[in-house]
């Protein structure tokens, strides 16, 4: 038997759906979804637990959590992350530096650019790529230095120091030096930085 409180419920919904222009029909089905965790949502209790398993891992953007999540079984396309991540509000501004973390010596003589654009080598030790990066880390920043011969790819040499100073170049291209026995004439092509 109905009670006179769930008639009077029930005629209010009518008279709702009725003064709304909806059916009845579909204020229930929308009443259950509401109950129903949406995908997003799902996917954002994964987030958390990446977001939540180190400190450092809160600096995170959409290409390093669909990383994550892929390592963790989930795999999610760029837009479905961005998405979780935008309705969780996580979705953070790069902190990169969009003009590149080196400056152009505006006194010193720029050098040629010798390669223009053609990164591709014929023979080991023809061309080699530098650069120099930051690494954000729980107690500072460190700087990275590589260096990639364009014949394969490889990464010749790599050096690490807390600081960017020229020291850091000079020793990339010393130990690149010293792994492969390269001699004279190789090319090294790096940015205009002051380094």
């Amino acid at each position: 038997m109905i009670s006179e409180w769930t008639k009077e419920k029930l005629h209010s919904i009518a008279a709702s759906c009725m003064a709304l222009e909806v059916s009845e029909t579909g204020f229930h089905k929308w009443k259950r979804g509401l109950k129903k965790q949406k995908p997003w949502q799902i996917l954002l209790v994964s987030i958390y637990e990446i977001l939540d398993e180190f400190e450092e891992n809160t600096n995170y953007g959409i290409e390093r959590i669909q990383l994550a999540l892929q390592q963790k079984g989930l795999i999610k396309s760029y837009s479905t992350v961005k998405r979780a991540l935008m309705k969780g509000n996580l979705l953070h501004e790069s902190r990169r530096n969009p003009d590149g973390l080196t400056k152009a010596d505006k006194k010193a003589q720029r050098p040629e650019n010798i390669i223009k654009q053609d990164f591709v080598a014929e023979q080991l030790c023809e061309k080699w790529l530098s650069d120099i990066s930051q690494v954000l880390c729980k107690d500072g920043r460190l700087y990275i230095s590589p260096m990639q011969d364009c014949y394969n790819g490889e990464i010749i040499s790599l050096v690490m120091r807390d600081n960017m100073k020229r020291g850091l170049c000079i020793e990339t291209v010393k130990e690149a030096y010293r792994n492969t026995g390269a001699g004279n004439g190789v090319i090294i092509h790096t940015d205009s930085g002051s380094q």
